[in-house]
């Protein structure tokens, strides 16, 4: 609790400095200055808003996700292999970038591309793949 005390106490005093600001602003209302002085204190407000909003995520527990077992679908590998086909890549780099798999996930999905038969190792690449 002692974070969200400080962060209180910074964001109080912040905000009682933007208030001071705000209020002078008033004397300048039909200044040409003014729409710049306006905007400079907008910046101000969302720049404090934004570093209120990060400390708070920084300071709230993270829950755990229940993971959900992944799946190897049918239409999951039909997907999976015109997106290799357009890309020219099966690899499993490119499966977990295009799919936002873990990486055990990805493997799985390219065994099965293969055991498919839709692709097939290329000899002399390494993990390169191509289409079958």
């Amino acid at each position: 609790m002692d974070k969200y005390s400080e962060l209180y106490a910074f964001l109080y005093r912040s905000a009682k400095k933007l208030i001071s600001d705000f209020e002078n602003m008033l004397l300048i209302v039909r200044d040409e200055k003014f729409p710049a002085e306006m905007e400079e204190f907008v910046g101000k407000l969302q720049r404090l808003a934004d570093h209120a909003t990060h400390e708070i995520e920084d300071l709230t527990p993270v829950q755990e996700e229940t993971e959900e077992e992944f799946q190897i679908t049918n239409e999951l590998c039909e997907e999976a292999f015109r997106a290799g086909l357009e890309a020219k890549d099966f690899s499993v780099a490119f499966l977990q970038r295009q799919f936002r798999l873990k990486y055990i996930d990805a493997c799985n999905l390219q065994d099965a591309l293969r055991q498919d038969g839709k692709i097939k190792r290329a000899f002399l690449v390494g993990d390169e793949v191509c289409k079958g």
